[in-house]
């Protein structure tokens, strides 16, 4: 029943869970576990969604900036604008790439297969 219930509200069958908001309590990891799924969050936000100005997003991204972090930014499916964030991204891939660091999925980070 567990699955079927996070299917019902969006949850892909690929392994790995994000708690919207990356709220968690003490019983997902038992539960997660009991439905096969893999309890992933970001190792950095950068608050974009406060729209501080695309060299803000830019900073605040790059600063720890490190192989294997996982930077949080919010696309716009909510209809909210990210016209500030989607401004900031060529900054930031090209920082990467300026570091050598490869943008990745989160099931290539971990070396996943996908389902």
């Amino acid at each position: 029943a567990g699955v079927e219930t996070l299917k019902r509200h969006g949850v892909r069958n690929d392994g790995l869970f994000r708690a919207p908001h990356g709220l968690k309590n003490p019983f997902l990891p038992r539960v997660l576990s009991r439905v096969g799924l893999r309890a992933i969050a970001w190792t950095d936000g950068v608050w974009d969604t406060d729209r501080p100005g695309v060299d803000m997003i830019v900073a605040r991204s790059v600063r720890r900036l490190r192989p294997g972090e996982i930077l949080l930014l919010h696309d716009g499916g909510s209809g909210d604008d990210r016209s500030q964030t989607a401004a900031a991204l060529e900054p930031i891939l090209v920082y990467c790439r300026h570091r050598g660091l490869a943008c990745v999925t989160i099931p290539e980070l971990l070396g996943i297969a996908k389902p």
